[in-house]
């Protein structure tokens, strides 16, 4: 069994724990702090946990369309409620360690949504060469998802995100972070960045998202953060000037106190701005008694190459200690198969297979959509016509698709004059009008020649 003793040091879910008398702090007084001590950010709501906070970050972010936001390969959306079934981490998968789990692991939902992302640790078997081209395989991807969805009318609203995963530590490199910012501001992307477990205990600030690029920054729209307040807390982007304020509106509302939060908030960043979680680190790698070289992640969300086996599964390579200096108890430690290389390795696999699965998920919901990007990417010239799209594809390949695609729509999207053309050409050409209607800026239709003959314009810049 695990008493509190050890779960509060192991997990940390209550990083700071007071009796001093707080309720006479409201919603302003936190706010102001979450201004001053997260720069850019104001507090939107107070929830009854992070993963309440995860969902309303995301029903604010795409106007309640869950099916309009993509997730990160590995992001731990939520045990429970809407975000269950967005899930694409396996709790204690392989072991000891959270893993991202196989596409055809998770739910429907997740395997359209899920993209995949380069997540790393240091580590001298990954060289940055390769890690730059896997970073490169991941935004080519998620280009081509959100292009075809945006060509097929259906765009994505928002990104989710944790820049650090709380079951195993990869990371994102700031380099990667600087491009996928750049390409989501082209799409009006929202970013929700996950900082539940993150924020307060990495420093040397409250939260991560403050220390990444400014293009990263620049389209995170909200963070949302938890544990170290008992709460669920959802910071939001301030904006450059005060919003006129509407008639009748008396103010943001919140259905908790936030005397208790706020003293919770107020006390770790004292311990913060004292260097507590470096601190804290070095105190809890001594006690463990594990080589600086053995030891990944940052701040207090420490994992290790060595698992406890008193505590339980699931937590045994993973520190999660209180920023308090509370005593985390002596106990042998076992090797275990996890160590650097080895959960780098993992995490390069299983990109690749979230990779392929995103190709096979285009191809199987916008077929001929998918084929058109692949023509855009591909060629060089920036006129083309259904004829010229019609030979890339291949007869007989677009025969096939065209099949299958009446098939899983039960034929409704083949009906032409109330019969069923299963030429490949009519799809073709639905694909191409479909394209010019919603992204006009990408591909428009034009007359040329003195026939003025009909022709497709791809405009490569605007990608």
């Amino acid at each position: 069994m695990v008493d509190r003793d050890e779960m509060e040091n192991n997990w940390g879910c209550n990083l700071v724990q007071t009796t001093l008398g707080f309720a006479s702090r409201n919603f302003h007084d936190l706010d102001q702090h979450v201004r001053a001590d997260v720069r850019g950010f104001q507090l939107h709501k107070l929830e009854i946990s992070g993963t309440a906070a995860n969902e309303v970050a995301v029903e604010l972010s795409t106007n309640y369309e869950y099916k309009r936001c993509l997730l990160a390969m590995g992001s731990y959306s939520g045990g429970v409620g809407k975000m269950l079934e967005l899930t694409s981490t396996k709790y204690a998968t392989c072991g000891l360690l959270s893993i991202p789990a196989d596409p055809e692991d998770t739910g429907t939902s997740c395997q359209f949504q899920t993209v995949p992302m380069p997540y790393w640790v240091v580590s001298s078997e990954y060289p940055a060469k390769m890690r730059k081209e896997v970073e490169d395989k991941c935004l080519l991807q998620i280009n081509k998802r959100l292009l075809l969805a945006k060509l097929a009318g259906e765009p994505f609203k928002a990104f989710f995100l944790e820049l650090l995963l709380a079951g195993n530590g990869g990371e994102l490199s700031n380099t990667f972070l600087k491009k996928l910012g750049i390409l989501l501001h082209k799409y009006n992307i929202k970013v929700i960045v996950d900082e539940v477990l993150t924020g307060g205990r990495v420093g040397p600030d409250m939260t991560m998202t403050t220390k990444t690029p400014q293009e990263f920054q620049k389209v995170v729209h909200f963070i949302t953060m938890g544990k170290i307040t008992g709460c669920g807390l959802i910071l939001e982007k301030a904006p450059l000037k005060p919003r006129e304020r509407e008639e009748g509106v008396r103010g943001i509302s919140t259905i908790l106190e936030c005397g208790e939060a706020w003293q919770y908030w107020t006390e770790v960043v004292d311990r913060i701005r004292k260097g507590k979680p470096a601190q804290r680190r070095r105190e809890t790698i001594s006690i463990m008694k594990v080589n600086r070289d053995e030891v990944w992640g940052a701040g207090c969300l420490i994992f290790t190459s060595k698992s406890r086996p008193w505590v339980m599964k699931g937590l045994k390579n993973r520190l999660l200690p209180m920023l308090e200096n509370t005593k985390i108890r002596k106990h042998t430690t076992k090797p275990s198969n996890w160590n650097r290389s080895t959960l780098c390795g993992t995490l390069a696999k299983q990109t690749g297979k979230w990779l392929k699965h995103a190709e096979e998920i285009n191809r199987d919901r916008w077929p001929f959509l998918s084929e058109l990007v692949d023509y855009i990417w591909k060629e060089q010239t920036s006129d083309l016509t259904w004829e010229h799209l019609e030979k890339f594809i291949g007869t007989e390949k677009g025969e096939e698709m065209a099949m299958k695609l009446q098939k899983r729509t039960k034929m409704e999207a083949s009906l032409r004059n109330g019969k069923c053309n299963r030429q490949a050409r009519t799809y073709i050409r639905d694909a191409l009008c479909i394209a010019v209607q919603n992204a006009p800026e990408v591909i428009k239709r034009v007359r040329v020649g003195k026939k003025r003959m009909v022709k497709y314009r791809i405009t490569r810049e605007s990608l």
